[in-house]
């Protein structure tokens, strides 16, 4: 048989529909090979090739956790700023401090790898603080955005079987059937003074727990490691260019994964960051001022506020606005005077996973590639892999999967998947995300 192809050459480029053709041909042979449809596969062997060349990047990662990395900085750079709020301006020195006060408080009460402490705070300098000092004690942290229902908080603070709850005396009444240990932020500073050490973390040990937005019945926690944190970090330092001469805005609330890709970063990367205040977060000609007066560099928004941030700025100091958390509406970002990056990613592969340098695009602005250190799999309903340009479900495997959910065994399984393609150890489990791409 000889097969011809007929396609519109404005919509589709030849190397896509030889790749459909190559497919419709493994696909007839694979009709007189197997049993039934389910079996089918659609890719030859150079097609494969094909595949897993898209996902070869490589970026050197680092033994390192955040906590040992900020404490390189206390050191190295002690009178550098760390984080500022309204009119508090701390240093990585001061900062050292405080949390090694904290972390000393911690684990004068048996706490250490692994339990969990939840922090209720509002929108202050706190929300860098009071994570570090658990994480040098040796725990996990659960942030708490103050904005919730009541409700949702107590039901996060007794899934996650919190060990002690730091928060202010204004909103510790949020939490309703708490009974454990309470730590103000207005008593840390009266804490003892404690040695800076920090107790040592493996890899897998549990660095955050987040909570998913719970749309679709309760909200599920979802675990993330000390090598996730580590490797997103790193990353940021590599793509986006932060270093101790970077001003980062943390813009995101608290309890989103937006936040904690500042938290990871921030502390690692030696940066300094200014907490925004709630009131001007969505009042963007009073916020520009703000990024302007305090020469911010580096910002993560929302994809639609991130937008149109991006076409009033005058800010002649921003170097690089990120967006994600929905489709990006198109625009003319070669226009722009910074670096506009669109990123995608579920929390449970820590905050992001693939990414894409926005330009001039005139339909649609894509998702990008796969962060280095990691696979993308797309894939049919029987969990057969696809010809590049067919649409299916995207799954992940790679050094930012984390752990599963919280006390959610089933619905960890169903989602976090032994990976079939490969028995390689690097990539054992594999997310599926649920979406097509």
């Amino acid at each position: 048989y000889r097969l011809s192809f007929r396609y519109r050459s404005d919509l589709y480029d030849g190397e896509v529909i030889r790749s459909f053709a190559d497919a419709y041909v493994c696909a007839v042979n694979e009709f007189i090979r197997v049993e039934s449809l389910r079996e089918v596969d659609l890719l030859s062997g150079e097609r494969l090739k094909q595949l897993d060349s898209f996902c070869q990047d490589r970026l050197e990662t680092t033994e390192k956790t955040v906590t040992e990395r900020f404490a390189e900085w206390t050191v190295q750079t002690p009178e550098q700023e760390f984080v500022v709020s309204g009119d508090r301006h701390i240093s990585y020195g001061e900062a050292g401090r405080i949390t090694d006060r904290l972390a000393g408080y911690i684990r004068s009460l048996g706490l250490g790898r692994n339990d969990v402490v939840s922090i209720l705070i509002p929108r202050d300098e706190w929300i860098l603080l009071a994570p570090l000092g658990v994480l040098k004690a040796g725990c996990a942290y659960e942030p708490l955005d103050a904005t919730y229902p009541s409700e949702r908080l107590s039901f996060m603070v007794k899934n996650a079987e919190a060990r002690l709850l730091i928060t202010t005396r204004e909103l510790e009444g949020r939490i309703n059937g708490y009974t454990g240990p309470v730590l103000y932020t207005d008593g840390i500073a009266s804490l003892p003074d404690a040695l800076p050490t920090a107790v040592p973390n493996e890899p897998d040990d549990l660095f955050v727990l987040l909570y998913t937005s719970g749309t679709t019945g309760n909200p599920k926690g979802v675990m993330l490691t000390h090598k996730n944190a580590a490797v997103i970090a790193r990353q940021n330092q590599n793509r986006f260019g932060y270093s101790g001469d970077s001003v980062i805005a943390c813009y995101a609330s608290f309890g989103f994964d937006a936040c904690f890709f500042d938290m990871a970063t921030v502390p690692a990367s030696g940066s300094c960051v200014h907490v925004i205040p709630e009131e001007i977060r969505l009042d963007l000609p009073v916020l520009d001022q703000y990024f302007i007066d305090n020469k911010i560099t580096h910002v993560v928004m929302t994809t639609q506020v991130g937008r149109q941030y991006a076409l009033m700025t005058r800010s002649p100091y921003l170097r690089v606005l990120i967006v994600g958390g929905e489709a990006l509406v198109p625009l003319k970002a070669d226009e722009l005077s910074f670096d506009f990056y669109n990123l995608y990613g579920p929390t449970e592969c820590t905050c992001y996973i693939t990414y894409e340098k926005a330009g001039n695009n005139a339909l649609r602005v894509p998702i990008g590639r796969v962060n280095p250190n990691g696979i993308g799999y797309v894939v049919d309903t029987n969990m057969k892999r696809l010809p590049a340009g067919a649409p299916g479900e995207l799954l992940y495997a790679g050094c930012q999967t984390g752990r599963g959910y919280l006390n959610l065994p089933e619905k960890t399984e169903a989602v976090f998947i032994d990976n079939p393609f490969t028995d390689d150890p690097r990539y054992r489990k594999v997310y599926r995300t649920g979406d097509i791409v």
